[in-house]
Formats: structure tokens, C-alpha cells, sequence
């Protein structure tokens, strides 16, 4: 029983993850077995494309969130050369503006979302807002791994404090 709740916690606390390498895997197969159609047996299968694109596009904005969790995003750190509080500041400042960027974005996708609601793939007969939703859904994923960063992060300085 102990064995089952540990690996049941290990997929709830990577769900994330699990579902990217799920998409990922998708997207492999989905385009090998288009390029196959195409290729090797000359019939075209246009449902295949509208699948990839949309394939891509969630392993790209769930990927992105995945990259906010793990802060594994591309940083330039310039601020060792700045005073400790003053690096703090900074370091807030940073988040603060990033965060506004998320917000922006999350809002901005969420109406483009919802504005494209009667558009429908060429090949797939679905609304194209169900490949937009990744958009938002990504953005609220990177808030709150984002504000997690930060809250953490003042923790730590917090610690610091006290241990000084």
C-alpha cells in the first residue's frame, strides 16, 4: 500500500511532465505516420497535419511551463557586480516584470482563444479554440510555478538573514 501511495504522489507531482512526454511521443508517431502515407504508399492524410500542428503547439506551451517549474529558462546573471540588497531588489524587480509578461500573455491568448472559437482546422473537425486553450492553460501553469519561484526564493533570503 505504502508502495502504491508513493508512486501515485511521484505521477500527481509529475503530471506535467508525464503529459508532455505523452504528447511528445504523439507527435512522433502522428508525423512518422503521415510521412509514411505520403512517402511510401502516395495517399496524403490531411488530418494528420492539423494533429501535428496541434500536437506541437501543447508540447511547446506545456514544455515552456515544465521549463518555469524547473526555472530552466536561459539567464544572463550580471548581478554579482551589484551590492547584496541591491541585488535583491533586482532579483524582485526581475520577477515582478516577468510575471507582468506571463499575465499579459495569459490574458492575450485566453481572448484569442475565445475568438477563435467558430474556426475549425482544415483537416480536423474541431474548433481551433481547443488548440489555442494550451495558451492560458500554459500561462496559469508558469503563474503559479513562477510565484512559487519567487516566494521561495524570498524564503531563502530570509534565511539568510537570520543566519547572518
Amino acid at each position: 500500500m505504502r508502495k502504491v501511495s508513493h508512486t501515485l504522489k511521484k505521477i500527481l507531482s509529475n503530471w506535467l511532465e508525464i503529459l508532455t512526454g505523452i504528447i511528445l511521443s504523439g507527435l512522433v508517431i502522428f508525423v512518422l505516420l503521415s510521412v509514411t502515407f505520403r512517402s511510401v504508399i502516395k495517399i496524403g492524410v490531411p488530418w494528420t497535419d492539423d494533429l501535428v500542428i496541434m500536437l506541437f503547439q501543447y508540447l511547446v506551451f506545456l514544455g515552456a511551463a515544465v521549463g518555469v517549474k524547473y526555472n530552466a529558462h536561459f539567464t544572463v546573471d550580471l548581478l554579482g557586480i551589484f551590492p547584496n540588497k541591491l541585488q535583491k531588489w533586482l532579483v524582485s524587480a526581475g520577477y515582478a516584470v516577468t510575471l507582468i509578461f506571463i499575465l499579459f500573455f495569459t490574458y492575450s491568448s485566453w481572448q484569442f482563444t475565445v475568438q477563435s472559437i467558430d474556426t475549425f482546422g482544415q483537416g480536423l473537425p474541431i474548433s481551433m479554440a481547443f488548440t489555442y486553450a494550451v495558451m492560458p492553460f500554459s500561462g496559469i501553469l508558469m503563474i503559479y510555478y513562477f510565484i512559487k519561484q519567487w516566494i521561495s526564493e524570498i524564503r531563502h533570503w530570509k534565511k539568510e538573514a537570520v543566519h547572518k
